[in-house]
């Protein structure tokens, strides 16, 4: 087997306006999160995390293939829980999106191949609906906004009631 070429590292600005958000093609919580701290530690400073599309999820509904999934993206839960913990205090707002099948045309082609399955899990959805990159982005706006600063901690599931389906 040939090796993978090292990726390069990603060149980031610092955020502007005290606000930073973390889109689904970011790298991992785990990494990108602490360091974006130093930037955020000002009052009224935003930060909420978005991970893969389908993938938060799991780690509420306990789904993903295997015990290993599940568990490590409640970990993720734990990271936004303890940040949120520690730069609370800084006035730093910290909350995660959970977003699940959000249609971005390629991923719910490969997940879903055929109308007929596009058509099964659709109707599932209690709003009968798959979400879009603009509501995951409505919600990142919405916790960013310093009326909602009272929202910290939490992992807000967007998936148009799927999960309670």
């Amino acid at each position: 087997t040939t090796p993978r070429p090292a990726r390069k590292p990603q060149r980031r600005s610092a955020p502007s306006r005290s606000r930073c958000s973390f889109e689904p093609t970011s790298p991992s919580p785990k990494t990108s999160l602490p360091l974006a701290t130093k930037f955020l530690r000002r009052s009224g400073a935003s930060i909420s995390s978005c991970s893969t599309p389908a993938s938060p999820g799991s780690a509420l509904s306990g789904t993903g293939g295997g015990v290993s999934y599940p568990a490590s993206k409640a970990g993720g839960e734990g990271l936004i829980r303890g940040l949120a913990k520690e730069l609370g205090p800084k006035g730093v707002n910290v909350n995660a999106i959970a977003p699940r099948l959000i249609d971005t045309c390629a991923m719910m082609r490969v997940n879903y191949p055929t109308q007929a399955d596009l058509d099964t899990v659709l109707a599932k959805i209690p709003v009968r609906r798959f979400g879009t990159v603009e509501d995951v982005a409505n919600l990142a706006l919405f916790l960013a906004d310093k009326s909602n600063s009272y929202i910290q901690g939490q992992t807000i599931l967007l998936d148009g009631g799927r999960t309670i389906a």
